[in-house]
C-alpha cells in the first residue's frame, strides 16, 4: 500500500482522520488497517492520528507499530474531549474526521463522507441501529435528548452523537469554547452547528458491536449531556427555555384564579381572587419574560465576536 500523502493534490483535499483512544488494544490494529485500506483505495492525500488518552494497554504500542500512524499521547487520562481537541490541533489538515478506536464505525465509509465535504460544514454517519449495551436506558435517554435538541435547532437529527463525522477544523474552532473536554463533545458539536444554521448532512451507516468495554455511562453521562444542553440552549436561543417557562407561571396563576372564582361561585364563601403568592407569581413571570428578551440580545451581541 502506497504511503499517506503529505500534500494535498489540485483535485482532491487532504484529511486528517483523528482516532481518540483510552485502552483500546482489542480492536485499533484492525480499525487502523482497514482505514489506511479504505483511504488508500480512494486516492485522497490523508494522515491518520491516534491520540493515546492516558491509556494502560499496548494502546500506544500499536500505534507505534505501524510508522505511518502519527502519536499524540497523554501522560493521564484528560478525557475523550481534549483528546479529541488536541487530534484536531495536531492534525496537518483542514478537513477533520472523527471515528472511534473500537471498530464500531464502517470506515469503509469515510471517504463517501468526505466526498460530500465541498458542499457541506460538516458530515455525519447516521447509525441505523442501536449496538451499545444497556439499551433499555440508552434508548430512551438518546431519544429524549434528541427531541430535546430538535425543540433547540428546529430541525430533525437522525443521529445526535455519532462518531463518525468530517468537519473542518476552521469551523469546529468556533465553538471550543463550548465544548466539554469528556464525553457530549460530538452532541456538543452536533447542537452548536445546527443552531448556528450551519450546513449539516447526515449519511447512513451500520454500527457493530464494540470491541472492549465502554467508559460510557448512561445515567451520569445523560445527566451531563442535559446539562450540556441547557447550557447550549441558553447560548444560542435562550428564549427557546425562558419563554416556556414564563409561560407556564403565567398559566398556573390564570388556573389558580379560575379555581378560586369556581370556589366562590360552588359554594358561596368569597375567597380573594389575588394573593401576594399570586403578585409573586406574576411578577416572576415578568422577569422571565424581560430575561429572556435581555438574554437574546446578549447571546447576539457575544456571538459576533
Amino acid at each position: 500500500m502506497n504511503e499517506p500523502s503529505p500534500e494535498n493534490t489540485p483535485d482532491r483535499e487532504g484529511a486528517s482522520i483523528v482516532i481518540p483512544a483510552f485502552n483500546e488494544e482489542a480492536a485499533l490494529g484492525e480499525d487502523l488497517d482497514n482505514i489506511r485500506q479504505a483511504m488508500d483505495a480512494d486516492g485522497r492525500p490523508y494522515e491518520i492520528i491516534v491520540v493515546d488518552d492516558g491509556s494502560a494497554d499496548a494502546t500506544s504500542k500499536i500505534a507505534e507499530e505501524r510508522p505511518w500512524v502519527r502519536l499524540v499521547s497523554h501522560v493521564r487520562n484528560k478525557g475523550v474531549g481534549r483528546s479529541r481537541m488536541n487530534g484536531i490541533e495536531a492534525a496537518k489538515y483542514d478537513i477533520i474526521v472523527f471515528t472511534d478506536a473500537d471498530n464500531t464505525y464502517p470506515v469503509k465509509d469515510i471517504p463517501r463522507l468526505l466526498s460530500y465535504m465541498d458542499r457541506y460544514d460538516m458530515v455525519v454517519g447516521a447509525r441505523r441501529t442501536e449496538a451499545g449495551t444497556i439499551k433499555f436506558l440508552r434508548r430512551p435517554a438518546k431519544w429524549f435528548l434528541r427531541k430535546l435538541a430538535e425543540y433547540v435547532t428546529t430541525f430533525t437529527i437522525p443521529d445526535l452523537n455519532s462518531g463518525l463525522r468530517a468537519f473542518r477544523r476552521s469551523t469546529v474552532r468556533r465553538f471550543y469554547h463550548l465544548l466539554p473536554e469528556r464525553h457530549s463533545w460530538v452532541s456538543t458539536q452536533t447542537l452548536a452547528y445546527l443552531a448556528s444554521n450551519l450546513d449539516v448532512k447526515y449519511v447512513d451507516i451500520d454500527y457493530f458491536p464494540r470491541k472492549g468495554q465502554s467508559t460510557f455511562h448512561p445515567i451520569r453521562d445523560s445527566g451531563f449531556f442535559f446539562l450540556i444542553i441547557f447550557r447550549t440552549i441558553m447560548y444560542f436561543k435562550p428564549m427557546k427555555v425562558l419563554l416556556p417557562v414564563a409561560g407556564f407561571v403565567f398559566f398556573v396563576l390564570l388556573v389558580k384564579i379560575f379555581l378560586l372564582n369556581a370556589l366562590t361561585q360552588t359554594t358561596g364563601v368569597y375567597t380573594p381572587d389575588v394573593r401576594e403568592f399570586d403578585l409573586m407569581l406574576f411578577m416572576l413571570g415578568v422577569i422571565l419574560v424581560v430575561a429572556a428578551f435581555f438574554a437574546d440580545m446578549l447571546a447576539k451581541f457575544f456571538r459576533k465576536f
